[in-house]
């Protein structure tokens, strides 16, 4: 699996993340990235719980909690952090996201236009704006 995301998003950091389900509390996946694009924003959404390589494109039920956030912007839900947290530099003040527990989502990655949070969508009008 590893060598065929090396082989199609050579450019691309990626997580494997490797979990039964069962972890309480469940815990986010911080992904920080420099961007590829000026315009478009990009979560990692590609889901293989086969255990097979993904099958980009195939109807999945989706069950993500997806959140943007921005250096350059302040977004419309404020975030509130432990103490501990609260000073990492990779936890941002606001965010905005969805919910994606469509039950035939396309198995894909989340991207979007940075506009999008610009205007400060979040939620459904977040979801809608998502780039195939």
């Amino acid at each position: 699996m590893i060598e065929w995301y090396k082989e199609q998003f050579s450019d691309y950091a990626f997580v494997l993340a490797c979990f039964n389900g069962e972890v309480r509390p469940r815990h986010p996946i911080v992904v920080e990235y420099f961007p590829h694009s000026d315009d478009v924003l990009f979560v990692p959404g590609l889901d293989g719980h086969t255990g097979d390589l993904p099958a980009i494109g195939q109807p999945m039920q989706r069950d993500f909690r997806v959140a943007f956030a921005s250096e350059a912007h302040t977004l419309p839900l404020n975030v509130h952090y432990s103490e501990q947290i609260f000073h990492e530099r990779w936890a941002p003040l606001t965010v905005t996201g969805f919910y994606d527990n469509r039950p035939h989502g396309e198995n894909t990655d989340y991207v979007l236009p940075l506009e999008s949070i610009e205007e400060g969508f979040f939620g459904h009008e977040l979801l809608d704006t998502l780039i195939s």
